[in-house]
């Protein structure tokens, strides 16, 4: 993402000044109380909502390209092909503006989609206030301090040449105050508070426990593993460059045995690191805990064949049984295909892998644990952010079309 850093590190707001423009453009909207979206966090959503935009360019691109890769064109087809289309992470910011994100241009979508933000948050807001709940002092503490660490960043970004960029210069220079960028901080958690209150326990949309309980089931693991990786070359001694010229015969020889010897030597490694894999994997069948199989991986993998069990809590894990971030494919799928209880052994061309599975209800707290991220997986954008959007159409809001009309996408231009 070195492209979309560099676009958004020199997206700094040299705002085009209105000709003329007497008015008052540091707020955006005012809304209940007489609050307002100061013009700094609008800006920011603008440069959140130009983030999202250009990241699914990117995925639309990305996508293509995967699908030219499992297509076989004839060749007439291949011929007449059009010249390879242009990247987004080549193109300019005005570029970029005029593609199309949901059959509009990038340009109106980012400013549609900024409208969209502002408003939610000064929804959330209202509507957490007639339920008797906000932030508490100490979340609001720790936004204006994180607020203030960014800004005292020698280094928080970095220019098109490669020059660190202060995080105030960064942020002032694209418009966005300390304060405003407090703001922004507390943005995520004001709608997830607010969702909570709406869909947790007690809420007024509460979620059916039940309901709960099944979507985890269905759609959560639980387990252990132990990636024991292959020897490489990086292991074996590493012949040395001789220099320049070619080597004498007996120069040559050595290199040669040099190379051999590394050869048989990972063949043999890896034989002995398979031959522990199925001892532990047979282990780890009867049942034996986790923390003794991976304490005898580590003593394999110590210079002097010694290790202890290291205190660092619980080696279980949970993972979303299509989330394959974390673990990988192999791993994820592995244990989704297990009974709990159940263990397996997967090899693939860097490791062997022993994972086991569990029981997904062991420990009866982990469903706490988790309960907000299913909460959200359920009804956070089905339910919620419509919502929302409607009960947002009927808040009362001032607009400031002279701040609007000065901070649209398209005003914002590329400079520093």
């Amino acid at each position: 993402m070195k492209r979309l850093t560099k676009l958004l590190a020199v997206l700094l707001a040299v705002l085009l000044p209105l000709a003329g423009c007497q008015s008052d453009t540091s707020w955006v909207y005012s809304y209940s109380g007489g609050r307002t979206i100061p013009a700094g966090l609008y800006i920011y959503l603008q440069m959140q909502s130009f983030s999202e935009a250009f990241s699914a360019l990117y995925q639309e691109e990305m996508d293509e390209y995967l699908a030219t890769l499992s297509a076989t064109p004839t060749d007439a087809e291949a011929s007449a092909a059009p010249e390879e289309a242009k990247s987004v992470y080549d193109m300019e910011y005005d570029e970029i503006l005029a593609q199309q994100v949901e059959d509009v241009p990038v340009s109106q979508w980012v400013d549609k989609n900024s409208d969209t933000l502002a408003r939610r948050f000064m929804t959330a807001q209202v509507k957490l206030e007639e339920l008797g709940k906000s932030l508490t002092e100490e979340q609001l503490a720790l936004y204006k301090n994180t607020a203030r660490q960014a800004f005292a960043s020698a280094a928080y970004s970095y220019d098109a040449t490669g020059n660190p960029i202060s995080g105030e210069k960064y942020f002032t220079g694209m418009g966005v105050s300390e304060s405003s960028l407090a703001l922004a901080y507390q943005y995520s958690d004001t709608l997830a508070l607010h969702f909570e209150a709406l869909y947790g326990k007690g809420g007024e949309l509460e979620v059916p426990e039940d309901e709960i309980l099944a979507y985890f089931k269905d759609n959560f693991v639980r387990g252990q593993q132990i990636v024991m990786a292959k020897p490489t070359e990086d292991d074996m001694p590493q012949i040395l460059n001789p220099g320049e010229g070619e080597l004498d015969e007996d120069a040559q020889a050595a290199v040669d045995l040099i190379a051999e010897q590394n050869e048989t030597a990972l063949v043999a490694m890896e034989a002995e690191l398979k031959a522990l894999a199925d001892s532990l994997y047979g282990r780890m069948q009867a049942g034996e805990a986790i923390e003794e199989l991976t304490l005898e991986y580590d003593k394999y993998n110590s210079a002097d064949g010694t290790a202890e069990i290291k205190e660092t809590g619980s080696l279980d894990f949970i993972v979303l049984n299509d989330d394959y971030s974390a673990y990988g494919q192999e791993v994820v799928d592995g244990l989704a295909a297990l009974e709990p209880g159940k263990s397996s052994l997967i090899e693939n061309d860097t490791s062997f892998i022993l994972i086991r599975r569990l029981d997904l209800m062991e420990k009866p707290e982990d469903l706490e644990a988790h309960r907000l991220g299913l909460l959200i997986d359920l009804r956070y954008e089905s339910d919620y952010l419509p919502k929302l959007d409607a009960w947002a159409a009927e808040l009362p809001v001032t607009v400031n079309e002279n701040a609007i009309s000065r901070y649209v996408s398209g005003k914002l231009k590329m400079g520093m």
